[in-house]
C-alpha cells in the first residue's frame, strides 16, 4: 500500500518554484525596461519591450542642432502600441504559466515516486 502525498491548494507552490518564478519575472522586467536605441534622420528613437517593441520614445532635440525644422512640435514624443503592448503581456504569462508548470511537474513526480 503506498502512501498518498497530501493534496496542495490551487495556487500553493513549491519554494523551488518560487525563485525560479521570480528569476523569470526579473528577466521579463530587465528585457522590457531596457531601451533599444536607432537614430533615423537625425532623431533618436528608444523602443521599449520585448518581444515586440510596445513603447517608442522620439528625441527630436537634435534637429535644433542643424537648424532643421523639427519633425514634431516639441523635442520629444511617445507612443504606446497597444496590439504589440497585449502580445507581450501574453507571451510573458504563458513563459511564467509554463515555468511554474514545468517545475511544479517535476516535484510532485519526484514526491509521488518517493516510499
Amino acid at each position: 500500500m503506498s502512501v498518498r502525498c497530501p493534496n496542495r491548494r490551487w495556487l500553493q507552490v513549491h519554494l523551488n518554484t518560487a525563485v525560479v518564478l521570480m528569476l523569470v519575472a526579473g528577466i521579463g522586467l530587465f528585457l522590457n525596461t531596457r531601451p533599444t536605441s536607432r537614430t533615423p534622420y537625425l532623431l533618436l528613437v528608444q523602443d521599449y519591450g520585448f518581444p515586440l517593441s510596445c513603447y517608442e520614445y522620439i528625441d527630436a532635440s537634435m534637429l535644433h542642432t542643424f537648424h532643421f525644422k523639427p519633425a514634431v512640435s516639441t523635442d520629444y514624443t511617445h507612443e504606446w502600441k497597444i496590439g504589440t503592448l497585449t502580445v507581450d503581456i501574453v507571451v510573458w504569462l504563458i513563459s511564467i504559466i509554463g515555468t511554474a508548470t514545468f517545475c511544479e511537474y517535476f516535484i510532485r513526480r519526484r514526491e509521488d515516486r518517493k516510499p
